[in-house]
Order: structure tokens, then sequence, then C-alpha cells
């Protein structure tokens, strides 16, 4: 009777078994969320004036997921790999707190601004990359120019083309803060070289 009653017992052990792994589903990867970070902040004692804006970003870049450019056509999306914040909102606190760290003032403020802000400089920006590249690099392409805070009058207008290595995107974010503020020292030194006129 036992010996015969066996098999059903197995049967029912491996079909409750089959069941446990059918509702526990596939296992998922976790999450991550990244932001980026500024530089260390120096306290600043410039009475500089520096508007930061309007900043433009691509609108491919306007979602939570970490971009990865496949090459020049396609891009492809990270799930698991998110922005804990919207990515532009993030890079324009970062880089307004990298150029304040820069210029050795605390008067950096971002677009828009009031009338009566009465800056002295004002540093617009149109973002064109900001993400992996297929060869373990992380890319920042952006075109930004330097005007007068009262006549509006274009002083000084450049290409960023920056690189710097990021294997994946546990990295990535590091890299990108960083590309953030090599693009910092760049506009820095263009308002620096324009205060010693």
């Amino acid at each position: 009777m036992t010996r015969a009653r066996a098999p059903h017992y197995a049967v029912l052990v491996l079909a409750l078994a089959a069941g446990c792994t059918l509702l526990s589903g596939p296992k998922h990867e976790p999450t991550h969320f990244y932001m980026l970070t500024a530089t260390p902040s120096v306290p600043g004692t410039s009475t500089l004036r520096l508007g930061l804006g309007p900043v433009h970003f691509p609108g491919y870049l306007d979602r939570p997921e970490m971009a990865m450019r496949l090459d020049e056509n396609r891009v492809q999306y990270n799930e698991v790999a998110r922005w804990a914040e919207p990515l532009k909102d993030n890079f324009e606190h970062v880089l307004a707190s990298d150029l304040s760290s820069l210029l050795g003032t605390d008067r950096v403020i971002r677009f828009p601004w009031y009338r009566n802000a009465a800056i002295n400089y004002s540093v617009s920006l149109d973002v064109s990359r900001y993400e992996l590249q297929p060869d373990n690099q992380v890319a920042l392409v952006a075109r930004w120019s330097v005007r007068d805070g009262k006549t509006g009058d274009s002083l000084i207008a450049d290409l960023a083309d920056l690189r710097r290595p990021a294997a994946n995107s546990d990295e990535a974010a590091a890299a990108l803060s960083a590309l953030t503020a090599d693009l910092a020292q760049q506009i820095a030194a263009a308002v620096s070289k324009q205060t010693a006129r």
C-alpha cells in the first residue's frame, strides 16, 4: 500500500515545487537611483553676479532611465539605472554649484531671474549629448555662450566636447559629474577673462 502511494507523493511534491517557482516568478535586478554631485563648495567672497540659463536639454534625455548611445541613430535606456530627479534640474544645480566655487561667488542665479537681479554676465547652454557611449565612456557635448548682463551682447561662444571613462551605469553618474565640473572650468575661465578686462 505504501509503495503504491509513493509515486503519487512524488508527483505531488514536484507539482508543489513547480507551483512555488511560478508564483515567485523570475528574480528582477533591483533598481538603482543616481544623482550628479558637485565638487566641494568653497565659500565665495566675490560680488560677481552670474546668471545661469536658459539651459536646453535634448528631449531624449527627459526621462528617468539612464541613456546609453548605441550608435549615431540608436539610444538604449537602462530600466534599472534611473535618475533620482529630473536630469536637467540636477545638471543645472550641479553646474551652478561648480561655477560658484570656481568663481568665488555665492551669487549664481538660475534662469529665470528678476529684471532687477543686476547680473554681470549670463551663461546659456544647449546640451546635445550627456550619456554613456558604446566605447566605455560618457560624453558631454554642449554649445555655451557668455553674454553681457546689461546689454545681452554675446562676449564669447564655444563648443565643449568632453569625454571621461565609465565602464557601466554605476560609474556613469560620477563620470558625468566630473564632466560637468570640466565644463564649469571652461565657462569659469571665460567669465574670469571678461572680468579681468
